[in-house]
């Protein structure tokens, strides 16, 4: 694939991509870049990437990202030790990538064991599941009432309406505390 035709975020993500693949690090794109896949496409302006490491995966993942990103080993000691995200900023195009750690719960295995691989501009990609996205924009905006990401759940379930996996979306709501928002967002979309 010819990069240098493409936006520079893509080429961070295609190297970001490459790396993870690389060094065999598990990883799944979430959040608004993952959204493009299924419903509406939006800006952006970061990748969020969940990855499946270990705190003992410390020097590896700096290491990895050391040479052309910023990334600071303190700061990536404390996110794999308290599952808190990330931020590494591409040196060359000045873009930012969230690593996320996986969470050590039953939800975050399946959705780990659900995602998707799609491709994109030539790049194959792991991606979270359209459930597991709906899912993941109504937790993360429970607390903000993101209108935003409210939007985004609405667009999905519109879109996907007939393809959706209902009972895992109600089930996984139901034992995330956010059933009444997918209800409501349901129907209003």
């Amino acid at each position: 694939m010819d990069l240098t035709s493409q936006a520079p975020e893509l080429k961070t993500l295609k190297k970001v991509i490459d790396r993870l693949d690389q060094a065999s690090i598990p990883y799944m794109l979430t959040g608004s870049m993952a959204l493009n896949f299924y419903g509406q496409p939006r800006a952006t302006n970061d990748f969020d990437i969940v990855i499946a490491v270990q705190s003992s995966d410390e020097g590896k993942i700096f290491n990895l990202f050391k040479a052309d990103y910023y990334i600071s080993r303190e700061t990536l000691r404390e996110a794999l030790l308290e599952g808190r995200l990330l931020n590494i900023i591409d040196h060359e195009s000045i873009f930012k990538i969230d690593l996320i750690p996986k969470k050590k719960n039953p939800y975050s295995d399946e959705q780990f064991k659900r995602r998707q691989t799609k491709e994109f501009e030539g790049l194959h990609v792991s991606v979270i599941s359209p459930e597991d996205l709906i899912l993941a924009k109504l937790v993360w905006s429970q607390d903000s009432l993101s209108e935003m990401q409210e939007r985004d759940i609405k667009n999905l379930l519109k879109l996907l309406t007939t393809s959706l996996d209902t009972a895992y979306l109600d089930k996984w709501a139901k034992v995330l505390g956010v059933g009444e928002r997918l209800r409501s967002c349901r129907v209003s979309s």
